[in-house]
């Protein structure tokens, strides 16, 4: 008796989701997590065998300065030491044919490699940094808005992926259009300029003005919600102008994100102290400053997960992010999930029970088989 054609053509679309996700789970770098990504130009032929150690090296140093948003890195705690045995953080490798050129596309075990600077007490940026929206007039006359795929825009955001920062550019579609024109990024007013942000929900805004001239300057601020954070304005050549907002921008960022400790006045004081080298996640940190083999991305043997209440907004969150990380004893604070206003936060090392140094935390339930704090600073 023939099957019903409902029936067979369920049977036709498993069939064909399970193909699809086979194929998906057999491409290359499929899941992948893309942050200890490295991409290196080949000079000499075409490539093929094992990377040597410069070529390592150089994609380990560009992702350290990725993961501390640091622009020198070499005397930075534990850098030396990783850079040292650079082979111990590779996780794979390829060549990537592109046209006449090729490419080395190197995978470090980012997330080890950033738990390990945390606890040499190097710099590292506590989570991941936040994403600027940068709304940029460029050209003669009224000038026109760089948006997103524009040579400037890619260029700038290159730079600023080399610090560990996301730089983002408007579509400057139609909805933009509606509510924001050039003159209101060249004159400087928030309303309409806040307003065509929310869209993209970035709590980080920069707006910028490229003059032409024989000398060009540039004029452009930083913004976070209302308050203007940083500022400049310079003239020189352009390639010059663009870098030094973008240093600017990932200096600024790296001061607020960084797990960095800073004396009352605001002054540097040096990295925060190392917490036992035994409390690095994948294993101890060998003698010779070598990295520990891998564990998986899930394993959290080193970890403590606290879920707090009562974070209803991006502010609160930065806000509970930064006391946290200046807990006693805080190496690292990672956010690993939203759900309403409750917020699941992982902390390194084990063991911390930073409700009784943080002022406004406090324990007031249970969630999921562990403690739930609540946040009212």
């Amino acid at each position: 008796m023939a099957r019903p054609i409902e029936a067979r053509w369920t049977e036709l679309m498993t069939r064909l989701l399970c193909c699809v996700l086979l194929l998906l789970a057999l491409a290359p770098g499929a899941g992948a997590d893309t942050l200890g990504q490295v991409s290196l130009p080949v000079n000499d032929g075409p490539g093929g065998e094992a990377p040597g150690d410069e070529a390592l090296r150089e994609g380990l140093e560009r992702l350290t300065r990725r993961l501390t948003g640091r622009a020198e890195v070499a005397d930075l705690p534990g850098v030396a030491g990783a850079l040292a045995a650079p082979d111990r953080w590779l996780q794979a490798y390829r060549y990537q044919q592109e046209g006449d050129a090729t490419r080395l596309e190197l995978e470090f075990d980012g997330a080890a490699l950033r738990r390990y600077l945390a606890n040499q007490g190097a710099p590292v940026w506590r989570g991941e940094p936040p994403t600027v929206l940068v709304w940029m007039v460029a050209g003669s006359g009224r000038g026109s808005v760089v948006s997103a795929g524009d040579d400037l825009a890619d260029a700038m955001a290159d730079v600023a992926a080399q610090r560990g920062v996301t730089l983002r550019f408007p579509a400057w579609d139609e909805q933009d259009r509606e509510g924001l024109t050039v003159a209101d990024i060249r004159g400087r007013f928030d309303e309409p300029v806040l307003a065509a942000s929310r869209r993209y929900g970035s709590d980080w805004v920069a707006t910028a003005v490229l003059y032409d001239g024989r000398q060009e300057t540039l004029n452009w601020r930083l913004m976070e919600g209302r308050e203007t954070v940083t500022q400049d304005r310079d003239n020189g050549e352009r390639g010059a102008l663009l870098s030094g907002m973008v240093t600017a921008v990932a200096d600024t960022l790296n001061e607020r994100y960084s797990n960095e400790v800073r004396s009352a006045d605001g002054q540097r004081t040096g990295p925060s102290p190392a917490p036992p080298a035994t409390s690095v996640g994948t294993g101890p940190v060998m003698a010779d400053g070598s990295a520990p083999s891998a564990s998986g991305p899930d394993s959290f043997d080193d970890m403590t997960l606290l879920a707090v209440r009562g974070v209803s907004s991006l502010r609160d969150l930065t806000a509970l992010r930064q006391a946290l990380s200046q807990a006693p004893g805080v190496a690292s604070v990672e956010v690993r999930s939203l759900d309403g206003d409750q917020v699941l936060i992982q902390l390194s090392p084990a063991g911390l029970t930073p409700a009784r140094d943080v002022a406004g935390l406090s324990e007031c339930g249970e969630s999921q088989g562990r403690s739930l704090y609540c946040w009212q600073p």
